[in-house]
């Protein structure tokens, strides 16, 4: 039996490439977004619910503006939850980029995250530090449970059964 060598298209092995090539600088705008995010909080750290919170409302406002949201989102027991995101702040956590610090306050156990990375808002596009300076310069100081109640009564999260896909709509009377 003669078996023959196929040789695939230069054009469809081309497409594949940057296939690749998108999902891999998908990825690292990923990681950028995160280290940037939470180095906004400096050493205090920020807590794994209040930093998904905030990744899930700058991928809402990247979405207004006309931009690819980074992550998927789906809705989960406390909101919109991203296992992407969750992926890859337990990478940079094993990388050595985050670390978790953790205490007890009021007998209730406590975590945030902390980068002691010094991070160049140059690796990540203009318009996306600019969201995330904005996003949060509004809710650093604010308590968790006003953030939680703001983002349960969003419109792509409000109403939406557990494991729902959040699919971000353009609202003009949005604010982030």
């Amino acid at each position: 039996m003669n078996k023959s060598l196929k040789i695939l298209p230069t054009d469809r092995l081309l497409g594949t490439y940057n296939k690749i090539n998108n999902m891999q600088e998908k990825y690292n705008k990923q990681r950028n977004l995160i280290l940037y995010t939470i180095s906004k909080f400096g050493q205090k750290g920020i807590s794994k619910i209040k930093l998904m919170k905030l990744l899930f409302l700058i991928d809402r406002e990247l979405a207004y503006r006309g931009k690819d949201p980074l992550f998927t989102w789906k809705i989960w027991k406390y909101g919109p939850l991203s296992f992407d995101a969750l992926d890859i702040i337990d990478e940079l956590i094993v990388e050595g980029y985050v670390q978790v610090k953790e205490w007890t306050e009021k007998g209730r156990k406590r975590k945030a995250y902390t980068t002691t990375m010094r991070f160049l808002p140059a690796t990540l596009d203009r318009d996306v530090v600019s969201i995330v300076d904005e996003v949060v310069s509004k809710w650093r100081n604010k308590p968790l449970d006003e953030l939680l109640s703001y983002i349960y009564n969003l419109e792509e999260v409000k109403d939406k059964w557990p494991g729902a896909t959040v699919v971000f709509k353009h609202d003009n009377n949005r604010d982030a």
